[in-house]
């Protein structure tokens, strides 16, 4: 797998990607309102990311020089930022996202930072991962639930 930096030539591949995730929210809608829906959820999630997190670090994952997924991460005052990972279905569930996350983890480390993420209540599969993986929840709402992962104090600190 490789990383390469998030270009415009990657809207379509993105667009895909989000459809892929969140397609069956919409599939009991006509088409036409379907479409609309996704482009409005995908262009909104891109531009409160944009906003919030205006240096962010996007990067498209490739394997075989074709994209697989993304992962976009944030360097900021509080910390190491997770904003969002996401792989093509027919990749998941080969570790693929455990090794992204250990890499991310990997950099918060080597920085001394923590490492900050959210988890949608609605996906108890990946909140069990990053408890695993040894994040603690923090702050939650009804629908989102901050995770922390704090790198350990280094031997003789």
């Amino acid at each position: 797998m490789h990383r390469r930096p998030e270009g415009e030539e990657d809207a379509p591949f993105l667009f895909a990607l989000h459809a892929a995730d969140h397609g069956a929210t919409f599939s009991m809608l006509p088409p036409p309102l379907r479409d609309l829906l996704l482009r409005q959820t995908f262009d909104g999630k891109r531009l409160t990311y944009r906003v919030r997190y205006p240096d962010a670090r996007w990067e498209i994952l490739e394997a075989d020089g074709a994209p697989i997924g993304r992962i976009v991460t944030d360097r900021g005052a509080r910390g190491l930022t997770l904003i969002d990972i996401a792989l093509l279905p027919e990749r998941r569930g080969r570790g693929l996202g455990a090794r992204l996350i250990a890499e991310t983890m990997d950099e918060a480390r080597a920085a001394g930072l923590p490492l900050h993420l959210t988890v949608a209540a609605d996906n108890p599969g990946a909140r069990r991962l990053y408890e695993r993986l040894g994040f603690v929840p923090g702050q939650a709402t009804e629908l989102h639930t901050e995770l922390v992962w704090t790198p350990p104090a280094a031997p003789g600190a």
